[in-house]
């Protein structure tokens, strides 16, 4: 069986996240903050990267606000079989003109 692990996480302008370079030791990790600080945010990138969820099938646009648009990388290490390997999910988030979820990137006349 393959061990994962997270080894880095890279934000930008993913909703009240600026920007965020965070390395990993690829065991355990935890993080806390104040209400508002991103906490849930840094979770749903992981969980987004993992699943593999696409931008396009999301609800929300998580671009933040005066942004033109948000990008994501999460590194994985996968081993086996004595073998590592290094994954990179890289997701870049840019508001579809069909989507109207945030009144800064509905159409303008």
């Amino acid at each position: 069986m393959a061990k994962v692990n997270l080894k880095k996480v890279e934000i930008t302008n993913y909703k009240g996240i600026s920007k965020l370079s965070e390395e990993m030791d690829g065991n355990h990790f935890i993080f806390f903050g104040h209400n508002g600080a991103g906490k849930t945010s840094l979770m749903e990138v992981i969980n987004r990267s993992a699943l593999r969820i696409k931008p396009e099938d999301m609800a929300n646009m998580p671009i933040k606000i005066g942004a033109k648009n948000a990008q994501t990388g999460i590194i994985y290490t996968v081993e086996k079989d004595g073998e590592t390997t290094e994954i990179l999910v890289d997701t870049v988030y840019r508001p579809s003109p069909f989507w109207c979820g945030n009144e800064d990137y509905r159409f303008k006349e």
